[in-house]
């Protein structure tokens, strides 16, 4: 079948789900506190005019929206009755993973239209994985 435009979702087993969520989340947060930081830098930077500095600022903005918007998209999913949730937003997809035992089409449809009203990401860019306990 053609899956076009569908949100996919796998099943992944892990011997700790709760450590990969706890790693997931530092490592997403220390990969954006870096972009931050070099680009505050640049804004600093007595070498950049200042429509580069403008420019830099709107990529500060993106990721802080990027940031709220992970933040909301795994609140409401963990208040579906997902243990954990982690989502993170790239400049091509969103990935997002739960932590499920048996993670059904109708949940999977669910997680996809919370990250789809959280995030305004379309479907064919959301990327949805279980990790079981």
């Amino acid at each position: 079948t053609d899956n076009t435009g569908e949100a996919v979702f796998v099943n992944a087993d892990t011997e700790n789900a709760d450590t990969y969520f706890v790693q997931a989340k530092l490592d997403r947060e220390q990969s954006r506190a870096k972009q931050k930081d070099m680009l505050t830098e640049m804004i600093n930077s007595n070498k950049i005019d200042d429509s580069q500095k403008q420019d830099f600022a709107k990529g500060i903005l993106e990721i802080q929206q990027r940031i709220e918007k992970e933040s909301a998209a795994e609140d409401m999913i963990k208040a579906k009755g997902f243990k954990e949730a982690y989502v993170r937003i790239d400049d091509e997809t969103v990935d997002v993973v739960v932590q499920s035992d048996d993670l059904n089409e109708q949940q999977a449809a669910q997680i996809e239209d919370i990250v789809k009203r959280k995030t305004g990401a379309s479907a064919e860019k959301i990327r949805i994985s279980a990790l079981k306990k």
